[in-house]
């Protein structure tokens, strides 16, 4: 009977978390991290191999999706403050921060591809008096210079000149990250900002999900098993993390040297560095885990295994599932 009241209490508490979790919350953060994982590349995440074009309609998408779903949160985090969950209303606020994270990825990507939109300036044909080491011009005309921008060399109706620029853009070799657009393969680190971020929510996540889950260890059997895992799978997540990143940096740095054209590899960071760095990608890929598994646990506590909304909770439950899916529809 005592079972039962609590199973009564507990779902009434989480009535107040208005977000999905279960199993319609899991496929939510794997959709958010497939989208966030190739808007990282600029590509369409519904097409991976298609380039993102379409910056405006990208960054439409973005701040929309940031209006809508950090509303739909703060919402949820006011309800839960008043009926005292502090607990639901840390995990509202870290789907707050994720949310605005992940688009703004969308909007950094689309802006990126602005950039480099911008920067593709047109092949100009340049009529110059011509010099003389270039011999007299044929027919009396002018020499004819082309000046191809984009690949730093000049050209003429004689034969390439002089390079306009570094040599390295003709002659770069392809390198394990050339699939990324611009061959550069420091694209790479323009979303660390945004992983600091999305660490932060995650750990305020965290604190409200463990307080729930001390709450219920002994009343829920479901609960301790799926904490169990957690740290199971967290632990060797994070042991393996540290060999695999020293050789990926191993391979980063040597693209970086491939890619400006170094005979000698350049120097990697100092040993503090990379295992901060180390440190810093295993918490973050450990706190995207917890989150994960925080949408069993708060199913196993509400004893709802979907995590299907009741009438009271459908409208920002599924205003927000909404505003999370904008970015998926890049172009």
């Amino acid at each position: 009977m005592a079972s039962d009241d609590n199973a009564h209490l507990d779902l009434d508490h989480i009535r107040c978390y208005s977000l999905p979790y279960g199993a319609i919350g899991f496929v939510s953060h794997i959709l958010t991290i497939w989208t966030a994982i190739w808007l990282f590349f600029d590509r369409s995440p519904w097409l991976p191999s298609r380039t993102n074009t379409r910056y405006h309609l990208d960054k439409f998408l973005a701040f929309a999706g940031i209006v809508a779903s950090a509303t739909t949160t703060v919402i949820v985090m006011v309800k839960c403050s008043r009926s005292s969950q502090w607990e639901y209303a840390l995990i509202a606020a870290c789907n707050t921060v994720w949310s605005c994270a992940f688009c703004l990825i969308s909007a950094t990507s689309a802006m990126h591809i602005h950039a480099q939109n911008v920067k593709k300036t047109p092949t100009k044909d340049v009529l110059i008096t011509p010099e003389p080491r270039y011999g007299p011009p044929a027919g009396g005309a002018p020499l004819r210079i082309v000046h191809n921008q984009a690949m730093g060399i000049k050209y003429s109706n004689r034969g390439p000149l002089l390079a306009a620029g570094p040599p390295r853009c003709e002659t770069r070799p392809r390198t394990i990250f050339s699939w990324v657009d611009g061959d550069d393969p420091r694209i790479l680190a323009r979303f660390r900002p945004f992983l600091a971020i999305s660490l932060l929510g995650s750990i305020i996540g965290m604190v409200g999900l463990f307080s729930l889950v001390r709450r219920e260890w002994s009343a829920i059997p479901a609960v301790r098993y799926l904490v169990l895992g957690l740290a199971v799978v967290g632990v060797l997540l994070f042991g393996a993390v540290f060999p695999c990143c020293f050789f990926v940096r191993r391979k980063w740095n040597r693209a970086l040297a491939e890619y400006d054209m170094q005979e000698v590899p350049r120097r990697g960071p100092s040993t503090f560095r990379c295992i901060l760095k180390d440190a810093f990608l295993g918490l973050f890929l450990v706190g995207t885990l917890a989150l994960l598994f925080g949408d069993w646990i708060l199913a196993a506590i509400a004893g709802n295994v979907v995590g299907a909304p009741d009438g009271i909770n459908a409208a920002l439950y599924w205003t927000y599932f909404v505003a999370k899916r904008l970015p998926f529809f890049s172009l």
